[in-house]
Order: C-alpha cells, then structure tokens, then sequence
C-alpha cells in the first residue's frame, strides 16, 4: 500500500532491491529527506518526533505513544487510502489437516458477531477518547 502512496505524490522516486526479497522492487522518494527507519511503528514515531519530521501511522499506535509523551499531531485523516483493514481466514482443513478447524470457525464466528464487533467498537474509548479499532463485520454492519 504505501508504494502506491508513492507513486501517486508526483516526486522524484527511485527504485531498489526489497531487503528481505531483493527480487521485489522497493519504491521510495529520492533525496536525504527521506529516512526508512526499519523498524516497527513505535520507533518511527520517536525519530519522527525526534527529528520533527512526519511519517504515516496506525492511529492505535500514534495514540498510545502519545500517552508516553511523544510530541506528534495528526495533521491528515480519513483518507480511504488509508484505510487498513483487519480479515481473519480458516485454514484449509484440506491443505492442512492437523487444523483445529472447529475452533477456527468457533473463532471466526466469535469475533465477527454483532457482541464482539460492539466491544471492538469500545476498545481504547476509555483510556483515549475513541476507539482504536473499527468493526466492519457483515454482522455487525447489517445490525447497523
């Protein structure tokens, strides 16, 4: 997703080996302002914070280390590019035996439902002011 971000601001972009397949083409803007930090989120926020920079983020992640004192603000939100969805998937049984496919589907049954999907919905309100997930279950979005 965030190569098709690139590709799509209108800068200078160059073309590199990925680090873990360098047979996959990594593409990323030109110039010494940019910075890959390669690490997780966390760490971005800091050397964003560090170097007053910006960087894209997880809104759970942003808001947590926000609590820790990391000096950041959301400058843009809401862009459906942006959007990152969470999906959960059974295992073939077929392909993969040894599954425990009745708990997968206990699972999938489990955190897809209306309850679950309203306790998503609420996870992080209190602590953050708003919710760090949002449910998009067909469950849930046929309730609505």
């Amino acid at each position: 997703k965030e190569q098709s971000l690139w590709k799509g601001t209108g800068l200078s972009l160059v073309e590199t080996p990925g680090l873990s397949n360098p047979d996959a083409v990594v593409t990323k803007p030109e110039g010494e302002w940019y910075q890959s930090v390669g690490q997780g989120m966390g760490a971005t926020l800091t050397v964003a914070a560090e170097q007053q920079g910006y960087t894209l983020s997880d809104r759970a992640t942003f808001l947590a280390r926000s609590l820790e004192g990391i000096d950041l603000e959301i400058l843009v939100e809401g862009d459906s590019r942006m959007f990152n969805p969470y999906g959960v998937i059974a295992v073939n049984p077929e392909l993969h035996p040894t599954v425990n496919t009745a708990g997968a589907e206990a699972f999938i049954e489990w955190i897809t439902s209306v309850e679950t999907q309203q306790l998503i919905s609420q996870f992080g309100v209190a602590e953050f002011g708003q919710p760090l997930f949002v449910p998009d279950s067909a469950a849930w979005n046929a309730a609505k």
